[in-house]
């Protein structure tokens, strides 16, 4: 019933805003695609959409383990406050922490790989846990 009312009011604020779809709000709000405002806006919006699915795989892993906050950071010897930033934040992390975290998990072997605008790979880095 909620799920209902929900999206009626959400339609309404929909039509009374004229806004169908995506795009359009998009181009309301940053201009048309290729204008720099957009270019900015598409940017954040990237970033933000690749913090969430990381944030996402690094809880879904350590759960998949069995492993709470907690056992991490007893792994990790740091409060647990840490580890619950660190999984919010991944992307703002030192390399120290994620190594950290990846060895409290277990983890044999991090590579990290360096990925260009031109899409280009640049050399891969094996580091042994």
């Amino acid at each position: 019933m909620q799920n209902k009312q929900a999206y009626r009011k959400a339609r309404k604020i929909d039509q009374e805003l004229e806004i169908t779809s995506i795009e359009k709000l998009l181009v309301t709000a940053y201009g048309p695609e290729g204008s720099v405002k957009r270019e900015r806006a598409n940017s954040r919006i990237k970033d933000r959409q690749t913090s969430l699915v990381n944030r996402i795989q690094l809880r879904e892993l350590r759960e998949s383990l069995n492993l709470t906050q907690q056992n991490v950071a007893n792994e990790m010897h740091v409060d647990h406050s840490v580890v619950s930033k660190f999984e919010k934040h991944v992307e703002k992390a030192k390399l120290s922490t994620l190594l950290k975290y990846a060895k409290a998990l277990r983890v044999n072997q991090v590579n990290i790989t360096f990925e260009f605008e031109n899409g280009k790979s640049g050399p891969i880095f094996q580091l042994t846990l």
